[in-house]
């Protein structure tokens, strides 16, 4: 639930930081590494893989403040619609 909607976030705020106006979750991949206790803070890192056409593929990782943990890893990919 709350982490794919935190990854599924974060890749539409980086496609718009690329000047994109719009885009699409086409696939939304999560592997879950380790629990995420409520109210703890986390860093997440997104890094745009590939940019094809119309297509933008994303991987994030999800870790600890210091990085000592690795929650979980993401990895999508959003369309671009046609005009």
């Amino acid at each position: 639930g709350i982490l794919s909607l935190i990854f599924d976030d974060i890749f539409g705020f980086a496609y718009e930081a690329l000047g994109v106006q719009l885009a699409v979750t086409a696939n939304l991949n999560i592997d879950f590494r380790a629990p995420v206790p409520a109210g703890t803070q986390v860093c997440v890192a997104v890094q745009l893989e590939a940019m094809e056409g119309r297509k933008l593929y994303w991987k994030a990782q999800m870790t600890s403040t210091d990085k000592e943990i690795l929650y979980a890893e993401a990895s999508s990919l959003f369309i671009i619609p046609r005009s």
